[in-house]
């Protein structure tokens, strides 16, 4: 699609904006061909707004230096860099959706856990986690809420206990057991990585893990508090 015909079919048509937000980089339309000033020309002639954001640069904890982007914030959530994500997103990530039934497997283990499908998200790679969670009835409240508790996540595949278990997204709160949370809408905000998956010789290997996993995040999280 041309520049033109893509903001008259998927903004001013489906969306009909008021205003329009992008960064100075910004290209749309075919082969990419529709930039800034193109976008203000058109706004012009569509009565809308465009505000143009300055790009930003932050160094990453390699050292790095990069310019904040989507594709770059995907490449680090992929990559378990979480702590790298939240500084270029300025805030959390956060995964979000409704508790549903799981197996049952973490409360045999000593650490219940609670677990969501997140629908149309980025799901970070495999691995365990430090973060918050927040917990409400309705999706609304999520937005709102401000009861933030320290917990320890698990994204990956019971491979202690199956080879080809489905991706799993869990997160067990630390210091409580909140009882039933199934049906209940549960929001993930991630902190720092802990260490990647692994598959354990036995249930009892893995609980030893998971205890230290749960201390390890409990320390990350009391030093994000302060």
């Amino acid at each position: 699609l041309s520049p033109e015909t893509f903001i008259d079919e998927f903004l001013v048509k489906s969306v009909q904006p008021d205003v329009v937000v992008e960064g100075e980089d910004f290209n749309f339309g075919y082969g990419r061909s529709g930039n800034v000033q193109i976008l203000k020309e058109l706004g012009e002639r569509f009565s809308f707004e465009i505000v143009i954001v300055p790009g930003k640069d932050i160094k990453l904890t390699d050292e790095q230096n990069a310019r904040v982007s989507s594709t770059l914030i995907r490449h680090l959530l992929h990559k378990s860099k979480i702590a790298d994500a939240a500084q270029a997103l300025g805030r959390y990530y956060r995964l979000s959706g409704q508790t549903t039934l799981g197996k049952g497997k973490g409360r045999k283990l000593g650490f219940p856990t609670a677990n969501i499908d997140p629908v149309n998200q980025i799901i970070p790679a495999e691995g365990v986690y430090a973060g918050f969670v927040e917990i409400t009835d309705t999706e609304e409240q999520l937005c709102e809420s401000k009861n933030k508790l320290p917990a320890a996540f698990s994204i990956g595949r019971a491979k202690t206990f199956i080879s080809d278990h489905p991706l799993m997204v869990e997160a067990h709160i630390l210091g409580q057991d909140p009882g039933d949370l199934y049906g209940k809408y549960l929001a993930m905000d991630f902190v720092e990585f802990i260490r990647h998956q692994q598959k354990f010789s036995s249930p009892q290997q893995l609980s030893t893990q998971i205890a230290k996993d749960c201390q390890y995040a409990k320390e990350i999280l009391t030093k994000e508090r302060i």
